[in-house]
């Protein structure tokens, strides 16, 4: 299995949907306007993503706590 990312993802399927218009004449303008939208995707900033993480690792809780003893 291999990944792309979604630019390339856009493009391929853009691509594809443009093969379908040469393929398919009687339905060519609905399949040019799917690879359209596809080619938009491509274009189109993405969303950063965004992750936290503590910056100390919590400290272990002493056997004898209350929290401790519940698990």
């Amino acid at each position: 299995m291999s990944f792309v990312d979604r630019k390339t993802a856009c493009l391929i399927q853009a691509a594809a949907y443009l093969e379908k218009a040469d393929a398919d004449p009687l339905n060519r303008d609905h399949w040019a306007a799917e690879a359209s939208k596809w080619l938009e995707r491509a274009n189109a900033p993405s969303n950063p993503v965004v992750i936290t993480m503590d910056a100390e690792p919590h400290a272990a809780r002493p056997a004898n706590s209350p929290s401790a003893r519940s698990q």
